[in-house]
């Protein structure tokens, strides 16, 4: 019984190594949160494009949008936004705003995609920043369609979540 008590006092800490240690501990409770910071700052750059038609694109009357998901339906960048113009004219985006990665929407009255969060625009012809804090324009969709009417999402121009 001696023996351990003298191993304890032995393993004491002074005070210095303990508020190195408390110092340690706090600085990795501060890091922690922030180890997701990077995905953030550095969105995913890369997809394996596919061929895939967009329901619902058959049937848009002008100066409407329809929203889906391409590549795939499980990241959360991959959200877009395909709107019919005045024209007849069919225009795609990643829907991720280029500011804080807020969700656009389109709004037929000004004929501009906007994000709610901090009010970016963009044209809906080029996806360019109309106005607003948005520092990049809209990544865009590349589409193709058929002599049925479908359309279909092929391809990508720019990051989505980043801009081009």
């Amino acid at each position: 019984m001696l023996q351990e008590a003298g191993r304890w006092n032995k393993m004491k800490l002074d005070r210095r190594t303990w508020l190195k240690g408390l110092l340690a501990a706090s600085g990795a409770l501060v890091v922690a949160p922030l180890a997701k910071l990077g995905d953030f700052l550095n969105p995913p750059s890369k997809f394996e494009p596919r061929r895939m038609k967009i329901e619902g694109a058959r049937s848009m009357r002008s100066n409407t949008a329809i929203f889906f998901s391409w590549p795939t339906d499980i990241r959360p960048f991959d959200s877009n936004i395909l709107v019919m113009d005045d024209r007849g004219n069919y225009h795609a985006y990643n829907r991720i705003c280029t500011h804080l990665q807020c969700l656009v929407n389109y709004d037929p009255q000004t004929k501009r995609i906007v994000c709610p969060c901090h009010g970016s625009s963009y044209d809906v012809l080029t996806g360019a920043v109309l106005g607003g804090p948005a520092p990049r324009g809209l990544p865009k969709i590349l589409l193709e369609s058929d002599e049925a009417g479908d359309v279909y999402a092929v391809n990508a121009e720019g990051v989505f979540g980043y801009g081009r």
